[in-house]
């Protein structure tokens, strides 16, 4: 019998298996791929704000959850049996589970996994369609619910966001055994089984047993105002016109620091830890001091000065192209601002009220599926920083704590300092 993993990750790595492993912040799409990323931001904002206009449910934007553990249920495509898994059904060998026995097994060094995966088989089968595969996120399990005022509460990630359900919701979640929400379905025959975004809420079955959430975005209860429109149309067109005026120049000058995981990309996430406004000269800043760090870390002089050389000519770069790169990062905060305005709107629904570390805040965000790529709508300023740095109050700068007085009366003793790698006098004279 051919494996799982066979059927749902070998059949779709040029499609939706991307979507299982990672989410991109649809304006850093300019600083992974240049032009073709800007064109996809472009049009992943514009469909997306249609979509909201036009006050549409559909698969295409959902809500983004913070759930654990992760889970894979579902008939498997060729024996039929019902299993449940964790995403270990995608490793090279595949654990999945038909029974208590095979959990046990396979997750035994794991506790909590046992306790929620045998919760999922037990309780699953009496909502999931009679065939396809399915991937979610647990939500609670019973004992894991907690009552709030007239609410029910649950905390699926111990780091992340506490969901609250009032009313209806709050009733159907106190009765429940379970909670999931599935977001992502696989189909199709046993030798050709495609992961796919679009998800068949409506053939799930209902049971008091399970809290089934439903995370497509319902933008009909949402009003996107003349002046949001404004306002988002306002920034996406001054994104665009710097793409138009600049772009060639500005993605061949700074193609050096672009792709996946990149410098540009890293030093996003770096200024959203420390709340700084991305530009040229901070990036200039940051670059020189990550390098001088890891040149600090070898062992060898010639090995040393071979960097310090490098990073010479590669400071020189970015400053002969300073113009490229703030003209980059300016379009960036456009795209940013623009992805602002339709989260604040979609904000205006929340199915659940939401706190984190007692603090009440929005959804963590929304996941929009454009073409055959997924992009995260997130508000960096607050969701992204929080899970950088874990800070408690996220809406305002933190303060430097005063330094500590002196004690007089101790003496230090003499210590030799460490030597470092020197600033770097940077070469600007080879141009590229």
């Amino acid at each position: 019998m051919k494996s799982l993993r066979h059927f749902i990750v070998e059949q779709t790595e040029e499609g939706a298996s991307r979507q299982i492993k990672h989410l991109t912040h649809v304006e850093d799409r300019p600083l992974q791929t240049g032009e073709k990323g800007f064109s996809h931001a472009f049009k992943s904002l514009s469909a997306a704000a249609d979509h909201i206009k036009q006050g549409k449910k559909t698969s295409e934007l959902t809500t983004k959850y913070d759930g654990s553990p992760a889970i894979v249920y579902g008939h498997h495509p060729k024996n039929v049996k019902f299993f449940v898994a964790s995403k270990s059904a995608f490793n090279k060998t595949p654990k999945i589970n038909y029974t208590p026995q095979d959990i046990e097994k396979n997750h035994g060094h794991a506790p909590g996994l046992v306790k929620k995966l045998k919760d999922a088989l037990e309780h699953l089968p009496k909502v999931a369609p009679k065939e396809g595969v399915y991937q979610g996120d647990m939500l609670f399990s019973q004992e894991d619910k907690k009552r709030k005022g007239t609410g029910v509460s649950f905390n699926p990630n111990p780091s992340g966001l506490t969901y609250t359900a009032h009313g209806e919701e709050g009733k159907k979640a106190s009765k429940a055994k379970i909670g999931v929400v599935t977001h992502l379905s696989y189909h199709g025959n046993a030798d050709n089984l495609n992961a796919s975004h679009e998800v068949d809420h409506e053939n799930f079955g209902q049971h008091p047993d399970v809290y089934s959430v439903d995370p497509r975005m319902d933008t009909s209860k949402v009003h996107f105002s003349p002046k949001q429109q404004k306002e988002f149309q306002k920034h996406l067109q001054a994104a665009k016109d710097i793409h138009d005026i600049h772009g060639k120049e500005m993605y061949d000058k700074t193609t050096l620091h672009q792709g996946v995981g990149g410098h540009l990309e890293t030093y996003i996430n770096h200024t959203v830890r420390t709340g700084e406004e991305p530009n040229h000269a901070n990036f200039k800043n940051w670059l020189e001091n990550k390098k001088i760090k890891e040149i600090d870390k070898l062992k060898t002089e010639k090995n040393k000065k071979a960097k310090q050389e490098a990073l010479s000519t590669e400071l020189g770069i970015v400053e002969r192209h300073k113009k490229q790169y703030n003209n980059l990062f300016k379009m960036h905060s456009h795209l940013q601002k623009a992805k602002g305005v339709l989260i604040d709107t979609m904000n205006q629904y929340q199915q659940f009220e939401h706190h984190h570390r007692g603090e009440k805040t929005n959804p963590e965000g929304y996941v929009f599926h454009h073409g055959k790529e997924t992009d995260k709508f997130v508000n960096r300023g607050e969701f992204s920083r929080r899970n950088f740095t874990g800070i408690r109050n996220f809406t305002k700068p933190a303060e430097a704590a005063p330094a500590p007085k002196a004690a007089p009366t101790v003496a230090k003793s003499a210590t030799t300092p460490t030597r470092r790698t020197p600033r770097l006098k940077v070469d600007y004279s080879q141009e590229q």
